[in-house]
């Protein structure tokens, strides 16, 4: 018997067109990390890096995020949102690339509401092999600030060994080294929410280098931190992972507080 209350609906989604994902899973991303201050992954406060971001909400003007992604990599996913708690920065179906307002049909109930556009990946993630991570025509800045991470060589070591279980056929592609990465989180690390790995320096590196027993976020910065040592841009996204099977033959979604959720993400060039 938990001594827990029962989790709150913080949110609906209601997606407007067909959509089954990758591991039946939707991510539903609201915030990403991807400046190293020295000690951990933060909020870009610049707003330098972060583009296909959008910050703020569309209460009198739609926002379109600043990016340029070609569409045959993916699928447009209209969604309209019905927050029903506060969150400081617009929830949407990785990736949004416009919000606009929506009037709230039930403001007792619902915080706010919009519509999006999200563009979902459409391809599977072996079709992207042989393209790098990092495109030639990014500046040193965005290299740098994408492939910051701790000034601890355990990290490289790690990445490196994990890279040498790749077949030869393969060494040194991003997509096959990202891969090998997440597949060795998987195997080696055990989900638990009884480590918190509190009171250290570095929670990501007490994760992975110690008991390999954490939660989401300490698998999303110990993998990104992998992946950024061995040249492959990437950060950490905040928000919800739904299952969704949970969606049953309709199309709206509940969004639980239980589902709050980090993951890593990755940067691929031309995609």
């Amino acid at each position: 018997q938990s001594d827990q209350p029962p989790p709150l609906p913080v949110a609906v989604a209601l997606l407007h067109s067909d959509l089954k994902p990758e591991n039946d899973l939707l991510y539903f991303r609201q915030q990403v990390l991807s400046k190293f201050d020295g000690k951990r992954l933060v909020a870009d406060p610049s707003s330098s890096y972060d583009g296909d971001v959008i910050r703020e909400f569309p209460y009198k003007q739609p926002y379109k995020a600043k990016r340029n992604v070609p569409n045959d990599h993916h699928k447009r996913v209209p969604t309209s949102m019905f927050l029903m708690a506060d969150h400081p920065q617009p929830v949407a179906l990785s990736a949004s690339i416009e919000v606009t307002p929506r009037p709230n049909p039930s403001p007792r109930r619902f915080v706010t509401a919009y519509d999006v556009v999200s563009l979902v990946p459409s391809i599977p993630i072996h079709r992207l092999v042989g393209r790098p991570s990092i495109p030639d025509s990014w500046s040193e800045k965005q290299r740098a600030h994408f492939l910051e991470h701790p000034d601890d060589p355990r990290y490289r070591a790690l990445a490196e060994e994990i890279a040498q279980e790749i077949d030869l056929r393969f060494s040194g592609d991003d997509i096959i080294k990202a891969l090998a990465i997440k597949d060795y989180l998987e195997r080696e690390g055990f989900y638990t929410r009884k480590e918190r790995h509190a009171g250290v320096d570095d929670p990501a590196a007490s994760f992975l280098f110690g008991s390999l027993r954490g939660y989401c976020v300490h698998f999303a910065h110990a993998a990104v931190h992998l992946l950024r040592s061995q040249g492959i841009a990437a950060r950490v996204a905040v928000g919800y992972a739904v299952d969704n099977r949970m969606r049953g033959s309709g199309s709206a979604v509940i969004i639980m507080g239980d589902r709050a959720h980090a993951w890593p993400e990755i940067y691929v060039a031309g995609v």
